[in-house]
């Protein structure tokens, strides 16, 4: 991958016809995309290591198969991706599996054609996984295309020629990671890929905002049986859910929702509220590897 990423300096020389701002989920299969159409693309990435993140591990079917129809869908080798086949519901006492298919009341060529999807057999299925080393799939196989090239810098704002109404966005003013100086790269197009706080957008639309209701706390079970395995498992917990589902072959990711209202309070603590709050309402066989995770995670 060092081949194709760029010094801050040499990004500013560049041709290009696309700049990509953020390679992410978004960013690095886009880079893909375009440049198997012929574009030349620059791919712009604060942290190109690898992260370690609690979001976007579980897609489901269909983005599957979008990854497939994409030609992406070699970004789930070699990461120890995990088959999903649908959800467990727990509400109190009640349990429930729902698949995503019942091959039981399709027919056989009903059940093929769903399950059309390379590398896939029988009935569809999301795929689970460690989401840095998904992302990092996805920008190793954007990296091996000869019209992408990456580099690694923090964009400050929107390059505009003109003024007013009629200023035109011909690129992005940026902090080089490898020197620290700020360059302009210019491009006949500029996408934003770089999530729901950026900056970006509020240069082109002052007034976009966004609400944060709550906020998840990602806890790693490791060498955990799941009540319904290959499946994700959905909490239907007071006052919001907690999801598990598994990552890797050997563990398990569990999502805490904690609502703002309740972070709010006084005196919130998040151990706390893991142990007096989520604790008692998980299923019983989970209850040991979660006070375990909880021990060594630092909240």
């Amino acid at each position: 991958m060092d081949q194709s990423i760029l010094s801050g300096a040499e990004a500013s020389t560049s041709t290009q016809d696309i700049i990509i701002v953020g390679g992410g989920v978004v960013g690095a299969s886009l880079s893909t995309v375009l440049a198997r159409d012929g574009r030349t693309v620059l791919c712009m990435e604060r942290d190109m290591t690898e992260q370690q993140r609690i979001v976007g591990e579980l897609l489901q079917p269909g983005g599957v198969r979008k990854l497939n129809e994409l030609g992406l869908l070699d970004a789930v080798d070699g990461i120890d991706a995990q088959c999903v086949y649908g959800y467990g519901l727990f509400l109190d006492r009640k349990t429930m599996c729902i698949d995503y298919v019942d091959t039981k009341k399709q027919d056989a060529s009903t059940v093929k054609a769903m399950a059309k999807v390379k590398q896939l057999e029988g009935p569809p299925a999301g795929r689970s996984f460690h989401n840095g080393r998904f992302v990092t799939r996805l920008r190793e196989i954007a990296s091996k295309e000869k019209n992408v090239k990456f580099v690694g810098a923090n964009v400050l704002e929107l390059e505009r020629e003109g003024s007013g109404d009629d200023a035109k966005v011909i690129g992005v003013k940026y902090k080089a990671n490898d020197d620290g100086k700020e360059y302009v790269a210019k491009a006949t197009l500029t996408i934003g890929c770089d999530g729901c706080a950026s900056r970006l957008r509020k240069q082109v639309i002052p007034a976009a905002e966004y609400n944060v209701f709550s906020q998840f706390v990602g806890l790693v079970l490791e060498d955990v049986q799941l009540p319904y395995p290959e499946h994700g498992h959905v909490i239907l917990a007071n006052p919001s859910p907690v999801l598990f589902y598994p990552i890797s072959s050997n563990e398990v990711r569990c999502l805490v929702d904690i609502p703002h209202h309740v972070r709010e309070q006084p005196n919130f603590s998040v151990r706390n509220y893991l142990e007096f709050t989520v604790l008692p309402q998980i299923p019983e066989i989970l209850k040991q590897p979660f006070r375990k995770a909880m021990e060594t995670e630092q909240f």
